[in-house]
């Protein structure tokens, strides 16, 4: 299905892992010029990481236009594995509670993948728990249950950095860029997601003053969490929307 996306370039910004690249390392996929003769897209390297501000989580995307480097790559290992402690946790901590969430039911969801909240409240939807929805994340997978990580904003965009990539801020919140947008460019932030099914209206124009304010890069994505209409190339971000320097080469057309 990626084969045949109707894109110039495409990033797979999985949650706290690169195994995608690792799945697609032997399929020749190029990350360099687009347009092969295979007519595949040009891959772009990315990931997007969960960063700790004080009394919160948010994501940081890291790009790189000029591939994944082997210390990078420790580094999120270290990221994926606690990743999966603090879900499992989680997990736990709800069966602990008198929740019959079976430990085989997660597996099949997660489906060898990294796990996630998401994963976890399919499960507890599919067993009938809880009776109303909208309590999923605030009562049965809250804080409390499911710890936060303790990695902060800087250490994750100094991580990327180093990495030679580059540090962007995906879907950030109205409220937290007026809290935290000039903290987090003072740390080395490089640019700003503002193309985005999740970023729209107010939301959106809070973000490109943002990237106006501070030079920062513009970039844009699906944000997609899978399912059958999200299929690669349903929302479209044009080449010249999104900054140059976070492709691997100025592409004309889609990217």
């Amino acid at each position: 299905m990626l084969a045949r996306a109707p894109v110039s370039v495409l990033s797979i910004c999985d949650h706290d892992t690169l195994r995608a690249y690792d799945d697609l390392a032997d399929g020749g996929w190029s990350t360099g010029t687009p347009g092969s003769a295979a007519a595949r897209p040009c891959l772009l390297p990315g990931v997007e990481v969960t960063a700790r501000l004080p009394e919160r989580e948010i994501h940081i995307l890291g790009y790189f236009p000029d591939g994944l480097r082997p210390g990078f790559r420790a580094w999120i290992d270290e990221r994926e594995a606690d990743r999966r402690a603090r879900v499992r946790a989680g997990v736990a901590a709800l069966r602990n509670d008198g929740i019959p969430l079976r430990w085989a039911d997660f597996d099949a969801e997660v489906a060898g993948g990294v796990p996630c909240r998401s994963h976890v409240a399919r499960c507890l939807v599919r067993i009938g728990w809880p009776r109303n929805p909208e309590t999923l994340y605030s009562g049965f997978m809250n804080r409390s249950r499911f710890a936060m990580t303790e990695v902060r904003t800087g250490e994750v965009i100094a991580a990327i950095r180093d990495g030679g990539g580059v540090a962007v801020w995906a879907h950030p919140p109205e409220a937290e860029v007026a809290r935290h947008g000039a903290r987090l460019v003072e740390e080395g932030l490089a640019g700003v997601e503002v193309f985005s099914p999740a970023v729209r209206g107010r939301r959106r124009e809070v973000a490109l003053e943002l990237a106006q304010r501070h030079g920062l890069l513009l970039s844009g994505g699906t944000d997609s969490h899978g399912g059958a209409r999200k299929r690669p190339g349903w929302y479209r971000v044009t080449a010249g929307q999104v900054s140059s320097e976070l492709l691997p080469m100025a592409v004309g057309g889609m990217a």
